[in-house]
């Protein structure tokens, strides 16, 4: 039995594989896409087909801390900026991106990591009055 991996399980998989690109805007493509496809699978929306605006938008109806969105849609915008970048784009200019990205899903694992422990430490501590 196979278990299915988790969201940072495939940021991580897909962030690891864009390492070996060579072209920095294939790198900022790959690393764009997979940080949308974590935060669509980790929100339940469709990240992967998600332009920054609309994972903006999506980002917006989800419970998360402000500075923690704001730093995802400042990434993915960067990213995408580097559409317009010259021809050649060097990718040990966008590697660094990757262990930022990585930081950023770290960071978000952790919390809802945290945020998982203390709903279930509230639910144990409930009187049976308040569960019914």
């Amino acid at each position: 039995v196979t278990k299915e991996k988790t969201p940072a399980e495939w940021f991580a998989e897909e962030s690891k594989r864009a390492l070996g690109v060579s072209d920095g805007k294939d790198l900022g493509a790959l690393l764009s896409l997979a940080l949308r496809r974590y935060m669509g699978a980790t929100w339940n929306f469709d990240g992967a087909g998600s332009t920054v605006r609309e994972v903006a938008g999506a980002l917006a109806r989800c419970v998360m801390p402000d500075d923690e969105r704001r730093a995802v849609l400042r990434l993915l915008e960067r990213l995408d900026d580097l559409r317009w970048s010259p021809e050649e784009l060097p990718a040990e200019h966008v590697r660094p991106l990757i262990a930022e990205a990585s930081g950023l899903v770290e960071q978000i694992e952790q919390r809802l990591r945290a945020e998982a422990v203390a709903a279930a430490a509230r639910k144990q501590t409930k009187t049976p009055e308040e569960v019914s």
